[in-house]
């Protein structure tokens, strides 16, 4: 028995309670195994230490290098190159900080 059924032992209940009662039963047992197959996605997912990746999606983007800008490094812009480690895309973005440089491999910038 579960646990609803645990609790509500001994009750008077109609076919249509019992039938709903078993529904529910079903239904947390499909929630617990949904909820252990998320937590075991997102441990994954957190096992990987860099970004998603604009290219495969996967969490393996990560900033490779820096270096001053050639034309314009005097004026404080620097060069940000990243790379996934799962499909091998790289990237080189001109930015002023390494913040707007990730915002803009983000795509939101």
């Amino acid at each position: 028995m579960g646990i609803i059924t645990d609790i509500i032992k001994g009750l008077p209940i109609t076919a249509v309670q019992d039938e709903k009662i078993k529904q529910q039963e079903k239904r947390l047992i499909e929630l617990e195994a949904e909820n252990k197959e998320l937590k075991e996605r997102l441990d994954k997912y957190e096992s990987n230490p860099g970004e998603l990746c604009p290219m495969c999606r996967k969490p393996s983007f990560a900033l490779s290098s820096n270096k001053p800008n050639a034309d314009l490094g005097n004026l404080g812009l620097t060069d940000y190159s990243f790379s996934c480690g799962a499909c091998g895309f790289t990237d080189t973005i001109s930015a002023q900080s390494a913040g707007k440089a990730w915002q803009k491999a983000r795509g939101h910038g």
